[in-house]
Formats: C-alpha cells, structure tokens, sequence
C-alpha cells in the first residue's frame, strides 16, 4: 500500500494537485507557444514591413487582431476609395443578381481562409497585451497613419466602439532592428519628405514621443537625438504641447517602427477608448429637466417664508381686531350694567323719601 501510495505520488501529484500543476504547465507552454509565433528568427515584428502596433488587453490579443483587422480593411478600403485609387482585394458590390452575391461572398470566404491571400496580417510580437498588424504593399495607397487617423475620427465622432478590447492604434511606417545606428539610418529617410531643410520654409513644431516595451537597454535621449539631429531647428522647432507632427518612436524588443503622424495629441494619443468617451458637460438628449442651483432653491424658499410671515401677520392683525371688538363690546356692557344699577338706587332712594 505504502508503494501504491508512493507511485501516485510520484505520478500525477495525486488528484487534484496533480490537476493544478497540468493547467500551470499547459500556461506556460501556451505562453512560450506565443513567443514563439514572433517569427522563426524571434523578431518582435517583420523587419521592413508597415502596418500597426495595436495595444490590447491582455489576454485578447487574438480576439482584438480579428476585429481590429476587420476595422482596418474597411477604413482602408474607404480612403482607396476616396482617392480614387483601384486596391486590389477590396470588397466590391457585384452589379447583377443574388447569384452572383453569392458567389461573391464565396469568394470572400475563401479568400480569408487562405491566410496567404489575406491583405492584412496579425502578427505576436512576443509582449503580452501588443498585435502587430501588416500592411499589404499596394503602390498609392493609404498609409498606416491615414488609417489610425480615420479609426480615431469615427470614434471621436460616433462616440462608440468598434473594438472591444483595442486601446491604442500606433501607425508604423518604417520597421528596422532595434539598434542606435538603424535608428540613426532610418531617421533622415523617414523625416525628410516632412521637413524640409530650406530656410524659407514654413516653420513646424514637433515632437518626439519615445516608448519601449520589452526592451530597456537604450538611453531615452540618445533615441530621441538620433531623430532630432536630422530636423533643421530653425526653422522647425519643438514643441511639446501642441506640435504640428509628432515622431513615434516604438521599441518593441528587437524591432524598431518609426513614423510621422498628425494630430497625436488632438486625438488622445490615438488611445480609441479616449476618443469614444463622452465628454462630463456635454448635453445628454432625453434628460430630465435639471434641478435649480442653490441660489435659485434659496431664493424659492425664502419666496416661501415670505408668503408664511405675510399669511402670519395677516392672522394676527384680525385676530388683534376680534380681541378690541370683543374689549369693546365688554366695556359697553359693563358700562349700560353700571348704569342700570345707579338708576335702580336712585329709584329706591325716590321712594325712601
């Protein structure tokens, strides 16, 4: 018995101890199962692609790559569209019957189980609460921060969600490996076509916003300088609470995306659940009336009072006549009862005589 014991000991851990320590294990094969994904070179992001890192919950990143694939498609279809720019792959409204919808829709299907023929791509850069989403290389067409600009516009405007889980949409349109010298490579490529080095040129205000994630071997001024260094000040210069163009600037382990972006801070850092918030003195249709301040309430109540002392006085000026009318009529009495009884003496003392 003590060898049976000791063998189911030495077995599973005995029931539900055993249990425990299977769902740790299958926790962490799942969590290095996911690094693992980040590439057969275990880059945190394919080099030389564009696309977005979207910020997450942790946990949902599989389920936040869904819809915010589904997002992304269906914005970046409707700048195509707008620019006039033919995109292939875009969905299309066939002009003849339901068989053709049909059809049409057959083909869309199929196009999304096969991964290979997929425009947009999810991608584990290997940090929990981080996807990666890959853009397709299509000449003329929308840029990775003219797709996060129009997501933030939307939600601004609708003030809803169209991802659950998504937080943040960080546009990159420039990916190397994470090192001070292709960071100091990739600068002047990235900034010249937004900076021009001409004296006579309109002055920009801008600024650097530097991040990390998984990776803190870098000092933050010498990243921000390598991009710096490349503007010409004048006539551009820094601004750090209202700039023109703001320099992302995101290190995600190994890899590093860069790019030039408008309306950062207007549109909350591009932060999706920020820009569906309503804002606390905006008017809310279908509300009840509002209450009356404190001055009007004291004013209401003082009316009151007003009324209540007026109503008082009133009751106590006729209830001050009631007590002269009846004072009076008291003396009246008493005087005509003084009277009779002097005239009944005079009369008796008549009569004595």
């Amino acid at each position: 018995a003590a060898g049976m014991s000791g063998d189911k000991r030495k077995g599973d851990g005995g029931g539900a101890g055993g249990g425990a320590k299977a769902v740790k294990k299958a926790r962490y094969a799942q969590a290095h199962k996911a690094q693992g994904k980040a590439g057969a070179n275990n880059q945190a992001i394919p080099l030389g692609t564009h696309g977005m890192l979207v910020t997450c919950v942790n946990g949902y990143e599989d389920r936040t790559a869904r819809e915010i694939i589904a997002l992304i498609e269906e914005h970046y279809d409707k700048l195509a569209a707008a620019s006039g720019v033919a995109v292939p792959g875009a969905a299309s409204a066939p002009a003849d019957g339901g068989s053709s919808i049909a059809s049409a829709l057959a083909a869309e299907v199929a196009q999304l189980k096969d991964r290979k023929q997929r425009r947009f791509t999810s991608h584990d850069p290997g940090v929990r609460g981080c996807v990666y989403i890959k853009f397709p290389d299509e000449p003329g067409s929308p840029d990775p921060c003219q797709v996060a600009i129009s997501i933030c516009d939307e939600a601004c405007a609708t003030k809803s969600l169209r991802s659950r889980h998504a937080s943040r949409l960080l546009p990159l349109t420039h990916v190397v490996f994470a090192s001070l010298d292709e960071m100091k490579a990739t600068a002047p490529k990235l900034l010249n076509p937004h900076f021009s080095d001409d004296e006579a040129a309109v002055g920009l205000g801008f600024a650097v916003e530097y991040e990390h994630r998984s990776s803190d071997k870098f000092d933050r001024l010498e990243v921000i300088n390598a991009f710096v260094d490349v503007i010409k000040i004048p006539p551009h210069k820094v601004n750090l609470t209202a700039p023109v163009k703001t320099v992302l600037v995101q290190i995600t382990r190994n890899a590093c995306g860069v790019a030039v972006v408008d309306r950062y801070r207007e549109l909350n850092k591009f932060n999706l659940r920020k820009c569906a918030e309503v804002p606390e003195d905006a008017p809310v249709a279908h509300s009840k009336p509002a209450p009356a301040d404190k001055g009007d309430a004291k004013t209401a109540v003082a009316a009151v009072d007003s009324k209540e002392a007026e109503g008082l006085k009133e009751e106590q000026a006729k209830g001050l006549e009631t007590i002269e009318t009846t004072a009076g009529v008291s003396q009246v009495e008493t005087t005509a009862a003084a009277a009779k009884s002097e005239t009944a003496a005079a009369a008796e003392a008549a009569k004595a005589e």
